[in-house]
């Protein structure tokens, strides 16, 4: 008799990234579904259309107890529900105690360092943590990964600009956490928080289009210093205005998304006002490492809509781990797969820019 599939729990089951994931959920490979979260209605209709034997399960908060109920039975749990820094700790020990691989999308430096504390106890128990399966860091850290090659990159320099159908709610919350926490670094190994706005800067992409970059508390500042040693990490976010006024207003709206009112009504607000649909989405990553040597290398990363690209990395993590191919413990699927797992991504165009030219910072 054939073994039963494997059944993957996921958590945020009705969010717009499980919309699209679900979409063509055989990329996971041969599993079994059970959603679940908090809307027992919307998981029952996300069930119904799946069809099959996909199973839901509602959760009235997600609390470690109620978490571990849920999922018991899985090899895998996919967290989708953010903010991670919240979200990660509680959803990644309940894997642990119920002895399944856990994989999320977490881009925030606190919710990778919590999944990285976590690990010795995972690798103990035999069970693989991969945070930061998403656009970012997977697009950010694979990119600087793929330029370093095998040698030692003592400074990364990260922007993440993805072009995405939309703003989840779960997704605009956590934006508005990373404003009201400000931004930050990585020197000498240890991590330095910094008002938001400082260091805003303007890029130049491949393009020809001019942007405005800034630093912020992103995942990379944990998963490269924890992950392949690097000391100095700057990692970076668009944003649409000029670098002087970023650097003058940003400080104040960080101030006021510190309000859990006003972070409320804003979520609101942008739940309700969606985004026109567009035909055709260009996605971007770049990265400049500057190696022991001395010798720096820039790149761009080119894909196609972020919520897309999301959908196709977290099905391959998973895909990956059910085979067995990450051991037990905590990384990025870069980490644990190298830089050929972004390589591999439909729609992904690497490329290494002349330093100085392509990917110029004024």
């Amino acid at each position: 008799m054939a073994a039963a599939a494997p059944i993957v729990s996921i958590v945020g089951a009705t969010g717009r990234t499980a919309g699209v994931l679900l979409d063509s959920p055989g990329r996971m490979g041969n599993v079994r579904l059970r959603l679940v979260g908090r809307n027992g209605d919307a998981l029952r209709r996300r069930s119904e259309a799946l069809g099959g034997d996909t199973e839901w399960t509602q959760l009235t908060a997600l609390e470690p107890a109620q978490v571990e109920k849920a999922v018991a039975g899985s090899a895998l749990v996919l967290s989708l529900a953010g903010p991670f820094a919240e979200t990660a700790p509680a959803v990644a020990r309940a894997a642990i105690e119920t002895g399944a691989s856990y994989v999320d999308i977490a881009n925030e430096r606190p919710a990778l360092e919590a999944v990285y504390t976590l690990g010795p106890l995972a690798a103990r128990a035999g069970v693989t943590l991969l945070p930061g399966a998403g656009f970012g860091t997977v697009a950010t850290e694979g990119l600087a990964v793929w330029l370093a090659g095998a040698e030692f990159a003592r400074r990364v320099e990260v922007a993440l600009l993805p072009e995405s159908a939309g703003t989840s709610a779960g997704v605009l919350e956590t934006i508005l956490l990373a404003l009201a926490a400000g931004g930050g670094y990585v020197t000498g190994g240890q991590y330095r928080p910094t008002r938001l706005g400082r260091g805003a800067r303007a890029l130049l992409l491949p393009d020809g289009q001019l942007v405005t970059i800034l630093p912020a508390d992103l995942g990379d500042l944990a998963s490269l210093p924890v992950g392949y040693g690097t000391p100095e990490v700057s990692a970076s976010v668009a944003v649409g205005m000029p670098p002087v006024v970023a650097r003058a207003l940003l400080p104040v709206v960080s101030a006021a998304m510190r309000s859990t009112t006003l972070r409320s009504a804003t979520t609101a607000l942008g739940r309700r006002a969606g985004a026109p649909a567009r035909k055709h989405y260009r996605s971007h990553s770049w990265a400049r490492v500057t190696l022991r040597s001395g010798e720096v290398r820039e790149g761009w990363l080119t894909a196609g809509e972020g919520y897309r690209f999301t959908a196709d990395s977290v099905s391959e993590t998973v895909r990956r781990t059910l085979l067995g191919d990450a051991a037990p413990g905590a990384a990025t699927p870069i980490r644990a797969f190298g830089s050929a797992f972004l390589e591999g991504l439909p729609g992904v165009r690497l490329e290494r820019s002349a330093t100085g030219t392509a990917g110029r910072l004024g």
